[in-house]
């Protein structure tokens, strides 16, 4: 089942109570690793680390959607956004 992710200014979220487990995302991770940046909060997500890389093709596939908190870039697609997260990217 696909299931939506979220953006900050600074990193992509991918929320437990969304359905992303740690294993999901690990498969999608082609440098460095995932981790639960805030497993304390009321609603813990996982996030790349610093010096993190996602499979782009690989993670869309799990996606149904991207919510973007600061669309800053607009005429990117989903594809080109995630991708500029990533930390090589940077």
């Amino acid at each position: 089942m696909k299931k939506p992710s979220r953006s900050s200014n600074l990193a992509l979220r991918f929320y437990k109570s969304d359905g992303w487990e740690k294993k999901e995302l690990d498969e999608c991770c082609i440098k460095g690793k995932i981790i639960c940046a805030h497993p304390e909060d009321i609603d813990p997500y996982y996030t790349l680390d610093i010096g993190s890389t996602f499979d782009v093709k690989k993670l869309i596939e799990k996606m149904s959607v991207l919510h973007r908190r600061f669309d800053d870039y607009p005429e990117q697609t989903d594809e080109q956004f995630i991708e500029k997260m990533n930390w090589d990217q940077r």
